[in-house]
């Protein structure tokens, strides 16, 4: 263990002490009030002590296993006692992603309040006893099917036994990330997708004053400017809800660079159009897509789709009917995002005047079989690494996910209402249309079913 104990060191020369990993998996609560708890931390004899926080933790072989963090001393005084306590790397690793795009990140929650049931036998069982119903601050959890006596089971692939074991798991993942959770009602056993709520934020609402008003905002006032002659100045750009947007730009171009490798689309920014067939549980037919655009912008844009009956949106028409924005009905709204996904090829971050800014990394399930044909027997099968985008336009957010891999596009979300399911778009079957990869499958979900799958057998590009 590594770091200055005491700031002894005047010279950034750190200390080192020696000793063994005596456990894992281990949970400290939140002191006081505050929102700081350690989960699945690594606990060591090393002698770490006040001072050591932030210092690095290795193995025997170099390689940085954690950051250290807290020591345990209650009524001992603040003195090694010799447990202390590290951060793991897995929990870095998670947000490494958000670290490098410079975003200000916040931990998860499930949105929900489970309690351990002792049965007989020693047996505990880990059951869901409070949950985010309102509509205003409905958790993804309730909309999953999750309900209040529910047995835990299993998260982000990880056994469940008691409260200390889910708030271990849950503690070590970034907020909206979205994981495999498996739970039991009636002896049925069950397995959905999750996408975690923003800890903070749900420990706001729980800290509301008397009357439901919220506590009054504290004003932090900055103490002053950076240093304009720090040879780092030219490293830092300031932006709201960003540690430093510098480095969100500098991620933003890298990935933007590597997808248009994959083919550059600024030149034909007119007229598009697409030809196949959908397929849905209960019908299929002939499918037309055309996104019109005039020149100059003054005129909405419209946008065609057909299938069977057809359906034409105006995404910045201001005489739009309520409503439009989301058909077909039972879709989320993939007319709009059939709209969001053609402007993002061949406008970028020029498109999308309300917001653009990568958005770290997570993990994405496209519904596509495994590399051998067999289809995955849990969400984790099918688990794909992605940069992500996040967009606004026309007051609509969408999320895009770029493979790691080779950042080509595996999935986007379009949220016509932020506070119910999006609309979820799966493309695959990349061919190449006059020089520019394409997908010719479009898989449509919404919550846990398919709507549609698309099959385009035809695109036409025109310049605008």
């Amino acid at each position: 263990a590594m770091g200055n104990p005491f700031s002894l060191a005047m010279d950034f020369t750190p200390t080192a002490t020696k000793g063994i990993v005596s456990g894992v998996n281990r949970y400290q609560p939140p002191e006081g009030k505050g929102l700081l708890e350690y989960t699945d931390c690594i606990q060591t004899e090393a002698s770490v002590n006040p001072g050591n926080s932030g210092g690095p933790l290795f193995n025997m072989a170099g390689e940085l296993i954690g950051i250290n963090g807290r020591i345990s001393f209650q009524a001992r005084s603040r003195i090694n006692s010799g447990v202390g306590y590290a951060i793991s790397i897995n929990q870095i690793k998670n947000f490494l992603g958000h670290f490098y795009a410079g975003l200000d990140t916040d931990h998860a929650t499930l949105g929900a309040v489970v309690k351990t049931v002792e049965e007989e036998g020693n047996l505990n069982r880990l059951v869901i006893d409070q949950i985010l119903d309102d509509d205003k601050d409905q958790s993804d959890a309730f909309r999953r099917g999750l309900r209040e006596g529910d047995d835990l089971l299993q998260f982000a692939g990880r056994p469940l036994t008691s409260t200390n074991q889910y708030k271990n798991i849950l503690g070590v993942f970034p907020k909206e990330w979205r994981l495999p959770l498996v739970y039991r009602r009636a002896n049925e056993r069950r397995e959905t997708l999750v996408r975690l709520m923003s800890n903070q934020a749900a420990e706001r609402e729980e800290q509301k004053s008397d009357g439901g008003a919220p506590k009054p905002k504290v004003e932090v006032k900055p103490k002053g400017k950076a240093p304009t002659d720090s040879p780092a100045a030219k490293l830092y750009k300031e932006k709201k809800g960003f540690a430093n947007y510098y480095f969100n730009e500098e991620r933003q171009n890298a990935l933007l660079a590597d997808h248009r490798k994959h083919g550059d689309f600024a030149a034909v920014a007119g007229t598009w159009s697409a030809d196949g067939s959908y397929e849905m549980a209960d019908r299929k037919g002939d499918l037309r897509v055309e996104v019109v655009e005039p020149k100059g912008g003054e005129v909405s844009p419209t946008v065609k789709l057909k299938m069977n009956v057809e359906y034409v949106l105006q995404p910045l028409g201001k005489d739009q009917e309520a409503g439009k924005s989301l058909e077909p009905l039972g879709s989320g709204g993939l007319i709009m995002a059939l709209y969001h996904y053609r402007r993002l090829l061949t406008q970028g971050a020029k498109g999308f005047e309300g917001d653009f800014h990568h958005g770290g990394t997570e993990p994405v399930y496209p519904p596509a079989l495994a590399p051998d044909g067999a289809v995955p027997k849990s969400a984790l099968g099918k688990r794909v690494d992605a940069d992500v985008l996040r967009t606004r336009h026309a007051s609509v957010d969408c999320k895009w996910y770029f493979s790691k891999a080779d950042h080509q596009l595996v999935a986007f979300e379009t949220f016509v209402n932020r506070n119910e399911d999006p609309c979820e778009v799966y493309p695959s079957d990349f061919r190449a249309v006059d020089g520019r990869m394409l997908p010719h499958r479009l898989e449509v979900r919404r919550g846990d079913k398919r709507f549609a799958v698309l099959t385009i057998k035809k695109y036409e590009t025109k310049a605008n």
